[in-house]
């Protein structure tokens, strides 16, 4: 198990967040390979470099080479060319991916080739800040638990998209990520929707090269950061724009030239496939509550910054008090026997106070 995956880490700016995270695994010592991917601008990535050269514990594979403006996902497609190892796992820096739920996941790929991917449940987290340097770890359960089991490619697209749970944070096997990108890099997309597809997309292939398992073992932490939704258009968004269709048959005829590379169907039966499971995935509640988040964020950035911060932590408060039942949902008590994977997270949380 030791030293089969790289944990990269895409970083832009965020020195305080690359130091908790560093600070997280770095009592796991060099049970982990880590690639850093630095696109930060100048200065920062002068402060990371430094720390990263800090925590002397851990494996590190330090890349500067990035530029500050280079988009997310094309980002993620040349971090590829630095994993070595057979499974691969991209963890946001400010996200927590839990080393015993990465081991899971491997020793569930290595005994299950059919598979692609895996992964488990996933929490997510805010930080409460009262008065008086009060604070609070507030979370709850997050996405859908439900394994991509289909046999056949299609199905297995149509299951994924119609009920959406993203795999980008997902244990995969390096060669699928390396194909999902490789296709990726190939499409030219209108940068309003690079970041819609550029996400949307590896997800497809990577469900088209095979089966997906969700485990029941805790495996990610979320944070509920300020910001999550940005200001960028979301495919609710951009729907009845006119470059839509131009950028969405890219995006299609992609996928087709995919599905038929592994299963014999015919390209029209393929088309209606992927567009029957769109119109539903347009429909679902993940594509709409993202469209309400960002039109909320990006109305509050024109007013007062003080109140968009205060609704915001109502938001939060309010989200965060409604737990998702689960069957592993006690993992905050000590008869849990996620209990420590649970507490180590909350700890670092309480301690940097981002």
């Amino acid at each position: 198990m030791k030293n089969k995956v790289d944990i990269v880490i895409p970083v832009h700016n965020r020195t305080k967040l690359l130091k908790r995270i560093l600070d997280y695994y770095n009592e796991y010592g060099q049970d982990f390979n880590f690639i850093i991917a630095d696109s930060s601008n100048k200065i920062n990535k002068a402060i990371n470099k430094k720390l990263v050269e800090s925590f002397t514990k851990l494996k590190i594979l330090y890349i500067d080479k990035f530029s500050e403006d280079l988009p997310q996902h094309i980002k993620f497609g040349k971090m590829i060319n630095y994993i070595n190892n057979k499974y691969c796992v991209f963890c946001p820096d400010d996200d927590f991916i839990i080393p015993n739920g990465i081991r899971s996941c491997i020793d569930f790929l290595e005994k299950n080739p059919d598979y692609v991917a895996a992964h488990g449940t996933y929490i997510g987290f805010y930080l409460f800040k009262g008065i008086l340097k009060y604070q609070k770890f507030l979370w709850n359960l997050r996405y859908h638990n439900y394994s991509i089991s289909d046999n056949t490619p299609h199905l297995r697209l149509f299951t994924h998209l119609s009920n959406f749970t993203l795999l980008l944070w997902a244990v995969r096997r390096t060669n699928v990520v390396r194909n999902c990108y490789k296709e990726l890099l190939k499409i030219n997309f209108d940068p309003e929707l690079l970041l819609m597809f550029g996400e949307l997309l590896p997800d497809m292939l990577t469900v088209i090269s095979g089966k997906v398992k969700r485990l029941e073992t805790l495996y990610a932490a979320r944070q509920y950061f300020f910001s999550i939704a940005n200001n960028y258009l979301t495919l609710l968004d951009t729907v009845k724009t006119d470059f839509y269709l131009q950028e969405y048959n890219k995006f299609k005829n992609c996928l087709i030239n995919n599905l038929q590379v592994k299963e014999k169907i015919a390209r029209y039966k393929a088309e209606q496939i992927i567009d029957s499971a769109m119109e539903k995935y347009l429909k679902s509640y993940s594509s709409y509550q993202e469209y309400l988040v960002n039109k909320v964020n990006r109305l509050l950035n024109h007013g007062p910054s003080w109140i968009a911060r205060a609704l915001r932590t109502f938001h939060a408060t309010y989200l965060f008090s409604k737990k998702k039942e689960g069957t592993i949902d006690t993992f905050d008590q000590l008869s849990s026997k996620y209990y420590q994977d649970f507490e180590s997270i909350r700890r670092i949380v309480l301690k940097y106070n981002i």
